[in-house]
């Protein structure tokens, strides 16, 4: 158990999180969903939030800092691509 969770529940989320993911990552890479849109920055909030958390559960602290980081820039992403929209 990991915050309440056990831990088949956390390996589930692990591989939705990794969808979510590389789900985005590949839809902009192809030319489906623009970088700068909400579902984009969502998912890799989103995704890399739980791998994140995920990854504190095994006691990856490279892997834990590096999720935490990406989930950190792609907030901060959204909030910088909510704000260039609201000024266009």
């Amino acid at each position: 158990m990991f915050l309440g969770l056990p831990d088949l529940a956390w390996e589930a989320l692990s591989y939705v999180s990794f969808v979510l993911l590389l789900g985005a990552f590949g839809a902009s890479a192809w030319g489906k969903l623009a970088r700068e849109s909400d579902a984009y920055f969502g998912a890799n909030a989103v995704g890399s939030f739980i791998l994140a958390l995920y990854s504190a559960k095994l006691g990856s602290p490279a892997l834990t800092l590096l999720e935490g980081a990406w989930c950190a820039m792609a907030v901060g992403g959204w909030v910088h691509a909510r704000r260039k929209l609201s000024t266009a």
